[in-house]
């Protein structure tokens, strides 16, 4: 799974927060339950959405829809990672897919892609969609040129 270092590095270039206390609340062991903490915090409940909002409501009107989407966030990309470490280990032979494109229409279907590329080239598409130049612009104009 994605360490707090992670979370807390996405949280802030989405929100401008780091979530901290959120991510490691997420993430703590529960005495009953060890290893398996997941089965806890790692999935939508109506219960725990409304824990996390009513809590983080309390330290700042307005930041617990902020605090559920990062959780549900958080959740997500702990998901996609067990994903692809569960592939890479039952599929030894195969390459493993590393990049994911998701797009949801309004209508609510939902468009994928993946591929599977080098840290090398993965750092370089990050770093074109991260700029706020002209040529980062065209790329993220032409990104789906990257999954044919």
């Amino acid at each position: 799974m994605p360490n707090l270092k992670t979370h807390k590095a996405l949280s802030i270039e989405r929100t401008g927060r780091s979530f901290e206390e959120l991510h490691r609340w997420i993430d703590e062991r529960q005495k009953d339950l060890g290893s398996e903490h997941r089965s806890k915090r790692h999935y939508w409940s109506r219960e725990t959405k409304r824990y996390i909002q009513e809590y983080w409501n309390r330290k700042e009107k307005g930041l617990g829809t902020v605090a559920v989407e990062e959780w549900l966030f958080h959740i997500t990309l702990d998901n996609i990672y067990t994903l692809y470490k569960y592939h890479k280990r039952n599929n030894p032979m195969r390459e493993h897919k590393n990049l994911f494109l998701f797009g949801i229409l309004d209508n609510g279907y939902i468009k994928y892609k993946e591929k599977a590329l080098g840290d090398k080239k993965i750092n370089y598409i990050f770093s074109k969609i991260s700029g706020e130049t002209a040529e980062a612009k065209a790329f993220n104009d032409d990104i789906e040129e990257i999954f044919e």
